[in-house]
């Protein structure tokens, strides 16, 4: 585990033991997932009588009755939404919002960041939530958030230049082909450590967006993958037999 990432697990546990709504906030590349599963992990380990279970969804991919829950205008028959059907089901889960924070549904779950934790349904119904579920809300920035939502949660903020390219490259690495020699893993890892920040600093002073700028991770997942189509087509070519062909085949 990466040191950075290591101090934001313990800074998200922290923040759960205190608040039951937490927002994981940073640009895409921090680690917000990565940081999520390592403490599910860690507390499923730690309680191994009960498991910490997830419920995941993009509030911002559904219509706001297919979260909550809405009437049928025809048959009069009320339908729970996913976030009621929940509340409902699990007592002890974190139920994860993975998606923008928009005040169109994010305000209906005021009444549940409070101490009284109770959903508040259209229909007029209220469900306590149990008290060991924690509301998880993994954005990239608060811009549409409104005060009384923010106040209400614990922040985690996570910043993608702290965490860097160099987790990315070691997983990656360590998922290359198990014909790749070592010596041609060690040699990959110097090449990116040797090329990899001066070519950032070189795109980034040089180049002109057409559109949004690129997170620099996403650069790096796309040289990754292209090397790991090459290494497959090598390996179903004879496979890598002498490690020299690492050396001689990839020039970052």
């Amino acid at each position: 585990m990466w040191p950075s990432q290591l101090e934001k697990v313990k800074q998200l546990h922290s923040q759960m033991l205190v608040r039951h709504g937490v927002m994981l906030v940073g640009p895409t590349g921090g680690g917000k997932s990565t940081v999520r599963n390592l403490l599910q992990r860690a507390l499923s380990n730690r309680h191994r009588k009960g498991a910490v279970n997830t419920f995941s969804l993009n509030p911002k991919c559904v219509k706001l009755g297919e979260l909550y829950g809405e009437t049928n205008p025809n048959t009069f028959e009320w339908t729970d939404g996913l976030i009621a059907l929940a509340a409902r089901q699990f007592a002890k889960e974190w139920l994860i919002m993975d998606g923008p924070v928009d005040t169109l549904w994010v305000e209906n779950l005021n009444t549940v960041l409070d101490d009284s934790k109770v959903l508040c349904l259209a229909n007029g119904e209220r469900i306590n939530v149990g008290h060991g579920m924690r509301l998880l809300f993994e954005v990239d920035d608060l811009s549409q958030a409104s005060p009384a939502t923010v106040s209400r949660c614990a922040m985690v903020y996570m910043d993608p230049v702290d965490l860097g390219w160099q987790p990315f490259v070691r997983t990656w690495l360590c998922h290359l082909p198990r014909d790749l020699p070592e010596s041609g893993r060690t040699h990959l890892s110097a090449l990116f450590d040797h090329s990899v920040d001066r070519g950032l600093a070189f795109v980034k002073l040089y180049r002109k967006h057409l559109m949004l700028p690129t997170p620099e991770l996403s650069l790096i997942k796309c040289m990754c993958s292209i090397l790991s189509a090459l290494f497959d087509f090598m390996t179903k070519h004879g496979g890598f037999g002498n490690p020299g062909e690492i050396v001689t085949s990839v020039r970052l």
